[in-house]
Parts: structure tokens; C-alpha cells; sequence
């Protein structure tokens, strides 16, 4: 009950305080066809996961210079994570995707018991999150690996919580996401909790379409730079999201005692499975 009401006030707090964006524009019927059309021939050049490992190991954090701009709700879905771990306290915590530590320095800076793993495929990531967490740095551990590959074994029941933002939509194929949700199982204590804020993909075509048409609206309005097109062109070959409907029955076929959607807007997602 107490937490219902800690959420409620949470909702009410936030819209008397957060700027909320002007209403997105209209989706004209020409601007509709065309993004479909869009998609439609990305699926035809979809990159292999060897092509996406091997353009992600020589990232850097610049790729994400505008990273909150680009994404829908991006301050309120941190303080919505933020709140769900509020009562739960973690004391360690598991960061699939880490990149360059923005998402361990939140956390880290709102739980001062906190213990981070922080596991990225790119070195030139993890070198600026160590860079970005030096005043953490007895609180955190920085493992290059591939959490998709067979060689990542994570310590069993050893995390409160999981997290991991933009990382897991790489994965191709509803059996790479089972792998990594039972490992993600079998790392959580009894009650740990696993958060995943990422893209997720339309239940068709029409759906998928309409969601990119709002993130299309949420970049326009966001002012970001370079192409639009481009951008999403980018994002629909490297990525292979599933929808949220796969990824609660993964989760539950994981032996997650609770599965639920958090927030969803557009092409963004957060969801949560409780342990």
C-alpha cells in the first residue's frame, strides 16, 4: 500500500514539475507510407550479430553525445527506476550494456552502499566509464565481455538488482533473449528485480510504424541534429527488438515470479521481473 502511494505521488509530483512537451505533430498519411517503406527495406539489410560486435567495439561515448534528446521521457523513466529501487536499497547490482557508466553513476549516486558490475562488449566504453566513476571506483567493477555469448557466466545469486538500458535489443532471435534472461534468473538473489529500458518493436507493421513516427516527432521537436533518416535507417539494421508481448512470456518462461511493463511510449520500453 505504502509504495501505491509513494507511486501515486511520484505521477502527481512530475506533472506539476516536468515541462511536457508540445503535443507531436500530425502523422500525415504521406509521412505514414514512407517510414513503412522505410522499414520495410531495412529488414532487407538487417546486419548479422558479427557486424553489430564488431562496429560496437570501437565505440566511444560520442556516439551518445545527445543520448537524453533522443530518447522519449528520458528524465522521467530514470526517476521511475530510481523509485522502484527506493524501498529495495540494493547493494549490488549488475549493468548488462554498462556503456560509458551513465546508468551506474545514477544509481550510484542515489545508493551510497551500492556495489556495480559493469560488463560492456566495447573497451573504448568501459575505459570512460572507469574515466567517469574514479570517485566510485572501490564500488565498481568494469568486465569487457559479450553477455550474449556462452563464455558469460555470471555469479549465481549474487545481485539484488540487474539493469541494463539500450543494450539487450542487439540480441537476434527469441532464443538469444531466453539465454540472457536465464542467466540474468540465476545471478539475482531470491527478490532481486531485473530492469531493462530498451527499444521493443511494433505488434505489426502498422504498429511498428506508428512508433517511429513518434520517435520521428520526439527527435523533430528535441531539435537534434544530423539527418533523421539516417538515424533511423542506423538503428533499424543494427537492431532486433521483440515485442513487449515476447518479451513478458521469455521472462515468465524464465521462472520470474512477477513480469510487468513499467512505461512504454513509442519505440521505448521499460520493464521489470521480479525474481
Amino acid at each position: 500500500m505504502l509504495q501505491g502511494a509513494k507511486f501515486l505521488l511520484f505521477f502527481k509530483r512530475f506533472r506539476r514539475r516536468s515541462r511536457l512537451p508540445a503535443p507531436a505533430s500530425r502523422i500525415d498519411l504521406d509521412s505514414f507510407a514512407s517510414t513503412k517503406q522505410t522499414i520495410i527495406d531495412a529488414e532487407k539489410r538487417k546486419l548479422s550479430y558479427q557486424d553489430v560486435c564488431q562496429w560496437w567495439s570501437s565505440a566511444s561515448g560520442e556516439i551518445g553525445g545527445d543520448y537524453p534528446q533522443v530518447l522519449l521521457d528520458h528524465d522521467f523513466v530514470l526517476r521511475l527506476i530510481l523509485l522502484f529501487l527506493s524501498d529495495r536499497k540494493p547493494k549490488r547490482c549488475l549493468d548488462l550494456g554498462a556503456g560509458s557508466g551513465r546508468m551506474a553513476k545514477i544509481l550510484l549516486d542515489h545508493f551510497p552502499d551500492l556495489h556495480v558490475t559493469l560488463v560492456d562488449f566495447s573497451a573504448n566504453l568501459l575505459r570512460e566509464a572507469q574515466s567517469e566513476l574514479q570517485c566510485y571506483s572501490k564500488q565498481t567493477e568494469c568486465v569487457q565481455a559479450d553477455f550474449f555469448s556462452a563464455e558469460f557466466q555470471p555469479e549465481p545469486e549474487r545481485y539484488d538488482c540487474v539493469v541494463s538500458a539500450l543494450a539487450l535489443h542487439h540480441g537476434q532471435g527469441a532464443a538469444m533473449y531466453r539465454d540472457i534472461y536465464q542467466k540474468i534468473e540465476a545471478s539475482l538473489v531470491k527478490g532481486g528485480v531485473f530492469l531493462c529500458w530498451d527499444h521493443v518493436k511494433g505488434a505489426d507493421m502498422d504498429l511498428e510504424t506508428i512508433n517511429f513516427e513518434m520517435w520521428k516527432n520526439h527527435i523533430a521537436e528535441a531539435e537534434v541534429k544530423g539527418d533523421l533518416l539516417e538515424r533511423m535507417t542506423a538503428s533499424l539494421v543494427q537492431d532486433n527488438p521483440l515485442t513487449s508481448f515476447e518479451y513478458l512470456n521469455l521472462l515468465s518462461a524464465c521462472n520470474f515470479s512477477a513480469v510487468d511493463i513499467l512505461w512504454k511510449k513509442g519505440n521505448m520500453i521499460l520493464y521489470v521481473a521480479i525474481k
